[in-house]
């Protein structure tokens, strides 16, 4: 194994802490924590009087703030293990939050009351000598890891924001640009180190990595995983940016030109969303995953037909440049509204009229983000594979609507999140919706587990039910549904 490893650049809370909170402090807040430390001399506690508490508490959704009973920073497998030894043996069971990027729209990385593992310290990247896989640990992102692949002429099936958590993203079931050339996120992972409601350290046996490999991570502490990676050295990508003006006659072409040829290698994102100084925009976020870069050209230019574009920036590049240039569309510290629904693989005249209305009253205030995103799921995300919980092997589009603001203004967080809520309802009353759900993005409520596994719901539940009884790890995805 080539060890390519270092922390990550872009955001200073991820790189190692010196110091915890000390034992006398300990002590004085938090003595029923003695017996872990005791236990862990060297695991960092953070408890809530620590000055850098705030700032590791950090996540991207800062609508509902969270605060935990503390933050555990461990860097072993060990140190995890006593964690969740220590968390089940208290009378009443102190429940773990599990985080990472801490980017889940509900923030059940840190709910309130819980002892919060936060593996950003299990940082590594450790790629095989065959190149074709990686062992990565629990806290590495997708941004940092791409970049490190880009060294070696790979790419890694990853979200288009970077600084999202690839264990969280990926067990999921992991939508991006490029599941159309090498599937799924859940469909890179090879095999899995965790640790178990019971502190015991496995490898994860295929039954657990079939409930990995789409049924998110709420069955322990995933410490590292092996995953795919997938040669290619450039890829073709940019944005094509069409004048609001010109959706509606847009989207019925683009449906044209994909029931004649709809492109594996194609990545076909788009964004309803607005554009400094241009206004609502229908933004395509093309990708091209091949080096056959003429198809690519040819392909785009059906695109580019679409209508009369403002902009187009489509050149050669890398996944990490790519990448680097989409983080303005998912900064931290937004107040948002997030909602999601699985579409039909064709974008019918029923969608485009339902949608109109929302994209035209799109916000246009500096502080607001409120865009409607298209993530299509065709190609290889769509091949059923019997090692795989993720339910939806149909081709089809998983479309998100972001309420968001930076403003502490009440009465622009209150209509930046009716708007996101009136995209969701609407689809629904109006029936375009497709069946099923992606739980990552689906608010929790009764139900929604069941809805969002389809078919792979009654295995897991009862796998559950054998491998965390007592629901140590209940605030994942998994416990969405609250079903319990």
């Amino acid at each position: 194994m080539e060890e390519v490893q270092e922390p990550p650049p872009y955001k200073s809370d991820a790189f190692p802490y010196p110091n915890g909170t000390s034992s006398f402090t300990l002590r004085t807040e938090h003595p029923d924590l003695i017996p872990l430390q005791q236990t862990c001399p060297d695991l960092k506690v953070f408890t809530q009087s620590h000055p850098d508490f705030e700032k590791l508490n950090g996540v991207w959704q800062t609508l509902h703030i969270n605060t935990p009973l503390a933050i555990t920073r461990p860097t072993t497998t060990e140190e995890i293990s006593s964690i969740v030894k220590f968390c089940s043996s208290q009378k009443p069971q102190i429940q773990i939050s599990v985080r990472s990027g801490g980017h889940d729209p509900w923030n059940r990385s840190n709910l309130t009351n819980t002892l919060v593992v936060d593996v950003r310290d299990i940082y590594h990247i450790n790629l095989s000598s065959d190149k074709t896989s990686a062992v990565i640990g629990g806290g590495v992102m997708g941004g940092p890891l791409a970049a490190k692949l880009e060294e070696h002429g790979l790419v890694v099936t990853m979200g288009g924001c970077h600084s999202v958590g690839y264990t969280g993203w990926s067990t999921a079931g992991g939508y991006g640009s490029l599941n159309g050339a090498f599937g799924m996120g859940c469909d890179q992972i090879l095999s899995a180190r965790m640790i178990l409601a019971n502190g015991e350290i496995v490898d994860a046996d295929e039954e657990m990595l079939w409930a990995l490999r789409g049924g998110g991570c709420g069955w322990g502490v995933v410490y590292e995983m092996r995953i795919r990676v997938h040669k290619l050295e450039k890829l073709l990508a940019g944005m094509i940016v069409f004048p609001i003006e010109q959706v509606e006659g847009i989207l019925g072409k683009y449906q044209e030109v994909l029931d004649v040829e709809y492109p594996d290698e194609y990545g076909g994102e788009v964004l309803f969303g607005p554009f400094p100084g241009v206004g609502r925009v229908v933004c395509f976020l093309f990708m091209w995953a091949s080096t056959d870069f003429e198809r690519g050209i040819k392909f785009a230019d059906k695109i580019r037909a679409l209508g009369s574009p403002l902009m187009d920036t489509i050149a050669e590049t890398t996944l990490t440049a790519w990448t680097e240039a989409g983080k303005s569309f998912a900064p931290y510290g937004l107040k948002s509204t997030m909602r999601s629904h699985l579409l039909p693989e064709r974008i019918t005249p029923d969608l485009v009229t339902t949608l109109l209305p929302h994209i035209n009253s799109i916000s246009l205030s500096p502080t607001a983000m409120t865009v409607v995103l298209f993530h299509p799921a065709h190609g290889c995300a769509t091949r059923p594979t019997l090692s795989s919980s993720f339910a939806k092997r149909t081709s089809h589009i998983m479309l998100e609507a972001i309420g968001a603001t930076f403003s502490d203004d009440a009465a622009e967080v209150e209509a930046v999140d009716e708007w996101a809520n009136g995209v969701a309802d609407d689809l629904e009353k109006n029936g375009v919706v497709d069946s099923g759900g992606y739980v990552a993005l689906t608010e929790p409520g009764e139900g929604v587990a069941e809805k969002c596994f389809g078919m792979s719901w009654q295995k897991l539940k009862e796998f559950k039910k054998e491998v965390d009884p007592e629901w140590l790890f209940g605030n994942g995805v998994f416990g969405a549904g609250k079903w319990r």
